[in-house]
């Protein structure tokens, strides 16, 4: 392990707050590195020097110090990792010298020793998050051989079921406000996120769950055991109620929840990814104001999404064309359909959502089927209906979309 700058500067600033001495910390050349006396790095320390070759404490006292220039009384001692010296801390500490500096001594390795540790624990966390990260974006059969590696590395279950469900967080930043810190951006920016994760995990107390952050989302992936009375849904429902009461309580800006469903094992998993993204994408398109969406309740629309754009705007267009030529821009006759759908083709309930009289609704949808053929009121016609207005509201969201990113890029340029 190679003795760096910004660890060697946080030992002297923890141990500066514990003693009222001279500390410096020169790595495996002499060189000091880390200082309370900032005009010392970069100093090559004659107490190191012996240290390194004899691999013994090096102690000067008052006299010698007087022969050499910007030097107190003090000792050198040898910083110890895996029987192997890494590096010398020096502590001017004059008569006190060796009890000072055999604390000193024993503390700097004790923090080396967690610090190691911590670093090979975030380097199997990041192992780990990096497999779940391509077990949610890929394929398992694509990848088949490195998944069933993966696996048996991080100790999971192949047949383990698990509810997929991912939050999509609005205007979510790591901003790192500290200027004194020794991290960097991306340093900061991950262990924000780490301890993000790991706080939202503890309040929602649910055993070995795995939480995975992809840019803007995080991804909940949460084992689910049947048992001979339990019931999915129920489990379900219980879970999304309270991750919403713990997203509500940790962020101040916006989220949504999309539900993607179970994955019966972990081959599943990264179709059940697709589905929640489903949950979140389609709403969005369709102008939904839904805080948490289901894949299931998207499910016509999401078989409809798939279809071809030419066949998406064939169909509209030979379905509602007319009725937005009549409609001259003023979308009276897509806004009562679009009520009259949400309110399961209630006549009451939509002339109340609508504010107009149930007569006056009636003439609207006599009309509605006079202009396209199609009557609102009959089921068949209302599937049809329906469609074309979904995926007329699909166009709509791809043309601003496009337009938003044109506008996008003109700022760029400019």
């Amino acid at each position: 392990m190679k003795l760096s700058q910004e660890l060697a500067q946080y030992i002297i600033d923890y141990t500066s707050k514990i003693i009222d001495y001279n500390i410096n910390i020169m790595d495996s050349n002499a060189v000091i590195i880390a200082s309370n006396d900032s005009t010392r790095i970069g100093e090559t320390h004659m107490g190191a020097r012996k240290v390194l070759v004899t691999g013994e404490p090096y102690t000067i006292d008052k006299e010698e110090a007087k022969k050499y220039p910007n030097v107190i009384p003090g000792i050198s001692l040898p910083i110890h990792f895996k029987d192997n010296i890494i590096g010398v801390i020096g502590v001017g500490a004059g008569e006190q010298a060796a009890t000072i500096g055999k604390m000193i001594q024993s503390t700097t390795e004790l923090l080396i020793e967690q610090f190691h540790l911590k670093e090979t624990l975030n380097a199997e966390t990041q192992v780990r998050n990096e497999f779940l990260t391509h077990l949610l974006t890929e394929s398992w059969f694509n990848n088949e051989s490195y998944f069933h590696h993966q696996l048996k590395l991080h100790h999971f279950n192949l047949n383990q079921s698990y509810l997929v469900i991912t939050a999509e967080l609005f205007n979510c930043t790591f901003e790192n406000n500290f200027s004194n810190n020794y991290e960097s951006e991306i340093v900061h920016y991950e262990k924000s996120i780490s301890t993000l994760l790991e706080n939202i995990a503890y309040k929602l107390n649910y055993l070995h769950i795995n939480l995975v952050y992809i840019p803007n989302a995080i991804t909940f992936l949460v084992p689910y055991t049947s048992t001979p009375d339990g019931d999915k849904n129920h489990f379900m429902d219980k879970f999304v109620t309270n991750l919403d009461f713990v997203l509500s309580q940790t962020f101040d800006f916006g989220y949504r929840i999309g539900i993607g469903g179970f994955a019966e094992d972990m081959t599943q998993i990264h179709y059940r990814y697709k589905c929640a993204n489903s949950a979140l994408k389609i709403p969005k398109a369709l102008q939904r104001d839904t805080k948490i969406s289901s894949f299931t309740d998207v499910y016509f629309e999401h078989l409809l999404f798939n279809l071809s754009q030419k066949q998406r705007s064939r169909y509209w267009e030979s379905i509602i064309g007319k009725l937005l030529k009549e409609d001259n821009g003023k979308s009276m006759y897509l806004e009562t359909l679009e009520i009259f759908f949400q309110n399961d083709q209630s006549i009451t309930k939509t002339s109340a959502a609508l504010f107009i009289h149930r007569n006056t609704l009636l003439f609207r949808l006599n009309r509605i089927g006079e202009i396209t053929g199609f009557y609102p009121q009959h089921l068949k016609d209302a599937i049809n209906l329906y469609t074309a207005l979904t995926l007329y509201k699909l166009y709509q969201f791809e043309t601003s979309s496009i337009s938003d990113d044109i506008e996008n890029q003109k700022e760029i340029l400019l």
